[in-house]
């Protein structure tokens, strides 16, 4: 949402607001993928992660083959976010395999309902530029820490984790 300013903030290229548009959309996969890697490698299954990842690569490859020649950069910036997603499931099913079953659903709605919540908070601002890029970024962590608390999108034991990590 906030591309535009944060292109300007950055002193990026002008050309880069919509990869980054795009590329924004991956970082919601890249943050569970993490998630995937570090509970296979606590069981000792470096290698099924590792294989994941070459899996990966192919589809990388094979998708900036098929979309850079017709879309060009933002063919590129696709590419990357549809290799995400596909490592993404595939990080889903080695864990439901070595692991145990994550019931996506029921642990993400929430999460994705407050950021859709900030998403229409910070969208009337989409045109701003300069340092109120850097306002909105924490109205929009306010808006979704906010929205967060009120869907109860954290349990009791991360309502506590969070509390001790602000209480120092």
């Amino acid at each position: 949402v906030l591309a535009s300013g944060l292109t300007g903030l950055l002193h990026l290229y002008p050309q880069a607001e919509p990869a980054l548009a795009v590329l924004g959309l991956g970082i919601v996969f890249m943050f569970v993928n993490n998630a995937w890697i570090g509970s296979l490698n606590a069981v000792d299954r470096q290698v099924a992660f590792t294989w994941a990842a070459l899996a990966s690569l192919v589809v990388n490859v094979g998708l900036n083959l098929l979309l850079i020649p017709a879309h060009g950069y933002l063919g590129a910036a696709w590419a990357t976010v549809l290799t995400e997603a596909v490592l993404f499931a595939i990080g889903w099913l080695l864990t439901r395999r070595y692991v145990r079953p994550v019931p996506l659903v029921r642990l993400s709605w929430r999460v994705v309902l407050a950021g859709l919540v900030m998403g229409a908070v910070l969208l009337p601002f989409r045109g701003v530029a300069g340092l109120a890029v850097a306002g909105l970024v924490a109205l929009g962590a306010a808006v979704f820490a906010l929205a967060a608390f009120l869907l109860r999108a954290l349990d009791t034991g991360e309502v506590d984790m969070l509390r001790r990590a602000v209480s120092r």
